[in-house]
């Protein structure tokens, strides 16, 4: 095989895999004391980031190109400058 035709293979590849941001609050800045959080006993920021770590490494198994954002009180616009630049 050609590095041309290797290139067009790999590009290829690359055109199928489908791209998902997971974006959310920085989990280590909420405060699980809250009444907000009541329904939720036991809550907190270290259970919340093996969830969100585990969804991750699902969509990942799936074949998608996961990436995780997290909040901490940024602009959306500055949030968008951090993110690779690919089509979500």
């Amino acid at each position: 095989m050609t590095p041309g035709e290797q290139n067009l293979q790999h590009e290829s590849r690359n055109a199928e895999v489908k791209s998902v941001v997971i974006i959310g609050l920085d989990p280590l800045i909420i405060n699980y004391s809250s009444p907000d959080f009541a329904s939720f006993p036991g809550l907190t920021a270290e259970k919340v980031i093996v969830g969100i770590t585990a969804a991750e490494e699902s969509l990942k198994a799936l074949g998608y190109d996961a990436q995780t954002h997290n909040i901490v009180l940024l602009t959306l616009a500055r949030q968008r400058r951090r993110l690779s630049p690919k089509n979500y």
